[in-house]
């Protein structure tokens, strides 16, 4: 028999300090959103896609999937 899955409250009870925080910030920041009337949705309303829009506008390097050069990768690093 497994054990039961944790409860959100006790997840939340076993984050550490930092983490609360960002939970608490960004649950403020719903907050702030249901207060103003805007749901988060209104940011990205859904529309159709067109498929195919920029075929032909954009080319992709024959290079793009080689290794990038150290002194670049040690920028994602540092």
């Amino acid at each position: 028999m497994s054990s039961p899955e944790p409860t959100p409250w006790q997840r939340l009870e076993q984050l550490p300090p930092a983490r609360l925080a960002e939970v608490l910030d960004f649950a403020e920041f719903l907050s702030s959103r249901d207060r103003a009337g805007q749901p988060i949705e209104a940011d990205h309303p859904a529309q159709p896609r067109t498929l195919g829009l920029l075929a032909g506008k954009l080319t992709v390097p024959d290079d793009f999937d080689d290794p990038l050069p150290d002194d670049v990768l040690n920028t994602f690093y540092q």
